[in-house]
Formats: structure tokens, sequence, C-alpha cells
């Protein structure tokens, strides 16, 4: 099962609460956690993007990602993905996260 999907972000900046953007919560038997790509940007003019990324095998890599840029990664066993923004408290993160993800369904 392929899901492609575009989810907006929108936080505000000096938080540093990291909000999630995608949870598994566990493999199952059946369906295994998801693998693929994603890509995030920043469309933000002033804050920059802290995002924790989670797989089933690895824990917790952090990427920055600041103002006007983007991130993608390959992934597989995703598990979650976390995002804090950090600047001045007066502005408004924003950005996309766009999923080609893949889950494996045994019958």
């Amino acid at each position: 099962m392929t899901i492609r999907e575009c989810v907006p972000i929108e936080q505000r900046c000096g938080n540093m609460t990291f909000i999630p953007a995608f949870e598994t919560l566990k493999s199952h038997r059946i369906i295994k956690a998801p693998a693929g790509s994603f890509t995030i940007t920043n469309t933000s003019d002033h804050c920059t993007m802290n995002v924790k990324i989670d797989t089933f095998k690895e824990r917790c890599n952090t990427v920055q990602i600041p103002a006007g840029s983007s991130f993608t990664a390959v992934v597989s066993d995703l598990r979650n993905i976390e995002i804090a923004c950090f600047g001045n408290s007066n502005n408004i993160c924003t950005g996309t996260i766009n999923f080609d993800l893949v889950y494996v369904i045994k019958l």
C-alpha cells in the first residue's frame, strides 16, 4: 500500500515544543512500519525547524532546517517525526512535509 501525502506545518517560533507530524504506533505482524521518503520544506522567513526522526531500528536523529530550506530523507521502519521551531516568538513557522511511503502487508 502506497501513501503520497502533503501535510502542512504551522506553529509559533520560539515554542521549542516538539509536535508530532507523523507517528506509527508499532509494527504489526501483518503490516510492517512504512518505508520510503519524505521531504520537509521550511517556507518560513525567520524560523529554523528542529526535526526529530525515529525509526524502529535507530532512535532520534535530529536535523535542523533553516528558513527557506528543505531536507529529504529515505527511511525504513519509520516510527515518528516531530518538529519544533525556534526563532523570534512573534513569527509563525510554516512549511510542508511531502510523504511517499510504502506499507508492506503480508497476506
